[in-house]
């Protein structure tokens, strides 16, 4: 990207509405062989432990940020989901999708980096937490540049992946030609 980019600083709360999930669901008393996801604080797998079934009055909204208190994990959700104990949902009070959602949560990991374990998430600490984004012209945060990042470097992995990819399989085919036995 060869645009020269403003930046800005914006809140968390700014940004999102920060709720405690719907209902705390106890991953001991869970049966995951489930249809929805079943997100906790654990850092891997997007934060899904399983899937399950449970009361779908219940289910937090798609499109949104799962942070994990006292670890600070957080992942775009793109589906309804279930959660356990000590996890917080943001919902966007901005334009907002996975591409979106990747270059924030980038930002908000840099910023979340200073808190310990355990450390207090409470709603007015969190909400005020400083991201720095690209700004537009109109002081809000530039979503169009952020959206054009995350789509070059997803270009260039895949060009990378690409060559990867045919020099493996160029590998192979001379593993093959070089072999009297196949």
């Amino acid at each position: 990207m060869e645009k020269e980019v403003e930046w800005g600083e914006f809140r968390v709360g700014d940004l999102f509405e920060i709720a405690y999930t719907k209902k705390k669901l106890n991953a001991n008393t869970l049966k995951f062989n489930g249809k929805h996801p079943y997100v906790t604080r654990q850092a891997g797998n997007n934060g899904i432990r399983g899937y399950i079934d449970h009361d779908e009055q219940f289910l937090n909204d798609a499109n949104t940020i799962s942070f994990g208190m006292d670890t600070a994990v957080m992942f775009y959700q793109s589906k309804p989901y279930f959660t356990g104990d000590k996890i917080k949902v943001f919902y966007p009070r901005i334009d907002f999708n996975t591409t979106i959602a990747m270059y924030v949560i980038t930002a908000m990991k840099r910023s979340f980096s200073l808190f310990g374990w355990g450390m207090s998430y409470d709603n007015s600490i969190i909400s005020n937490v400083a991201l720095q984004l690209p700004k537009g012209k109109d002081g809000k945060p530039d979503f169009e540049y952020m959206t054009a990042y995350i789509r070059q470097i997803e270009i260039e992995r895949l060009d990378e992946l690409g060559r990867y990819a045919e020099t493996r399989l160029k590998a192979m085919c001379h593993v093959v030609d070089d072999n009297p036995y196949i």
